[in-house]
């Protein structure tokens, strides 16, 4: 992932369910992130623990996540029409980033 200021990073997300959840999921994906009240959000807020919804059948899915703190919103599109997403459910999470260049 990339942000405003050129960084990019690789990264890892750890799902952790807090509810009766299913997921399979193996799509390409892309997302975008919204800082609450007009904040900036660059790669290295996102690390850290999240609470994420995320309901997905067949070709395309989607979830919403956001941390404890509710400083931003992250809106996830998963399938794009190819790969296979079957999920529902609430999930604690954790993203690890692993630096590949920065600014």
């Amino acid at each position: 992932m990339a942000d405003s200021k050129y960084n990019l990073d690789f990264y890892i997300t750890e799902g952790i369910p807090t509810k009766n959840n299913v997921s399979f999921s193996a799509p390409p994906e892309v997302f975008y992130v919204s800082g609450i009240h007009g904040r900036k959000i660059y790669n290295n807020n996102l690390e850290g623990y999240a609470n994420q919804f995320g309901i997905g059948l067949g070709p395309v899915g989607g979830s919403v996540s956001s941390p404890d703190d509710i400083t931003y919103h992250q809106w996830t599109v998963t399938g794009l029409g190819g790969g296979i997403d079957v999920s529902t459910g609430n999930w604690r999470t954790c993203t690890r980033l692993y630096k590949i260049y920065e600014r």
